[in-house]
């Protein structure tokens, strides 16, 4: 095989590739489009779910701010006690390794 013939044999698969890629790139990009759509719609709708929770805490924090306290004072025990015993767990843990 002489040089020209194989020069002409790369190019011959070579000049299709990008071709191919393009076609690729598009496609990859018309299946993205509706998902990026759809994606956008989720994330403002999670966000209008969001602004209006913390509208309704904020109305009824005005409402009754001492039953509200007493939540906040509730979940900060609850939250206090789970975290003395993940603490209590994991000293006994480390305590049985050393050993």
């Amino acid at each position: 095989m002489t040089i020209e013939s194989k020069e002409s044999t790369v190019a011959h698969i070579v000049e299709p590739v990008p071709q191919a890629a393009c076609e690729v790139a598009m496609r990859v990009k018309q299946a993205v489009e509706p998902l990026r759509a759809q994606l956008s719609n989720a994330c403002a709708s999670a966000q209008q779910k969001s602004s209006d929770f913390v509208s309704s805490v904020e109305a009824h924090i005005r409402r009754a701010p001492l039953k509200s306290l007493a939540y906040a004072a509730g979940i900060g025990v609850l939250v206090a006690v789970i975290g003395s015993l993940f603490a209590r767990k994991s000293d006994s843990s480390s305590a049985n390794a050393d050993e």
